[in-house]
């Protein structure tokens, strides 16, 4: 029963009844009218052909009915230990969805996903120094008015530079550390997000033009690197995963994944 669910949930923390409420309606799923009666607000969380939703079963593992005038709750043990690994597995990898009013989840996810993104960068760094000849550098260059390169404006920050010497060519890397698309909507929202459409602009628009500042100040980018005429810039996109979206539609920067690299398969590395 409810009562007794609330008994259970206040003995767990100092927070009392308003708390332990607030835990259970997080947990709970919501009753509807048929799988086709979808919620009047936010209808994409519940639409069962989409993946990783806040209207899930897998998210909502608690089940309240109303029976002989009185709420209860349905709960499978299995189930519930099953939910609780699935909602640590998407908070570790920054994809937990919660509401839009739910200010402090949406600044610790954020957080998750910068330590996330720091970490993915520094195994990159570490890989290819360790197994390519390439001259790496051990920190995120910046290109800005007081940055490693001067620029007028903030341009942002190449994640990893590098240089190789035999093929005379400077890398510029931005590391992506994506989470794998498993459905149509999900590569969908890749081309969106990265590529972007006719009315905005996707996030590979900046690398682009980070890019294009690169080949434009190349004067200066050997200057201050200490190297002699003759090299050229390259940049890329390298993602954890591979990301689909490359295949659905062209990119005006080359994206790899992290395999592909470390393979070999795409792009000219001299090796150690």
């Amino acid at each position: 029963s409810e009562a007794d669910l609330l008994k259970i949930f206040c003995g767990e923390g100092d927070g009392g009844e308003k708390q332990a409420r607030s835990i259970i309606d997080l947990l709970t799923f919501r009753t509807r009218n048929g799988v086709m009666d979808f919620p009047a607000k936010e209808k994409h969380e519940a639409f069962p052909w989409r993946y990783n939703r806040r209207e899930s079963y897998m998210l909502r593992p608690l089940i309240r009915i109303e029976m002989d005038g009185q709420m209860n709750y349905i709960v499978s043990a299995r189930h519930v230990v099953t939910a609780a690994e699935n909602m640590l597995s998407r908070f570790l990898d920054g994809t937990l969805k919660v509401g839009k009013e739910q200010f402090k989840l949406i600044n610790l996810l954020a957080e998750r996903n910068h330590i996330k993104g720091k970490n993915f960068r520094d195994m990159v760094a570490g890989w290819l120094s360790e197994n390519t000849a390439l001259e790496v550098y051990d920190f995120e260059v910046k290109i800005k008015p007081h940055g490693f390169f001067k620029a007028a404006d903030d341009k942002g920050d190449v994640d990893i530079l590098c240089v190789d010497h035999n093929l005379k060519q400077i890398i510029s890397i931005e590391c992506k550390n994506t989470s794998q698309a498993k459905i149509a909507y999900e590569m969908h929202t890749e081309i969106t997000s990265y590529i972007g459409t006719d009315a905005k602009p996707g996030m590979i628009r900046k690398h682009v033009l980070r890019d294009r500042w690169l080949k434009e100040n190349l004067s200066q980018v050997l200057e201050k690197l200490d190297l002699k005429k003759g090299y050229t810039v390259n940049s890329i996109v390298l993602t954890k995963h591979v990301l689909p979206t490359k295949f659905l539609k062209g990119t005006d920067i080359p994206v790899y994944s992290y395999s592909e690299i470390k393979r070999g398969d795409v792009f000219a590395l001299t090796p150690k």
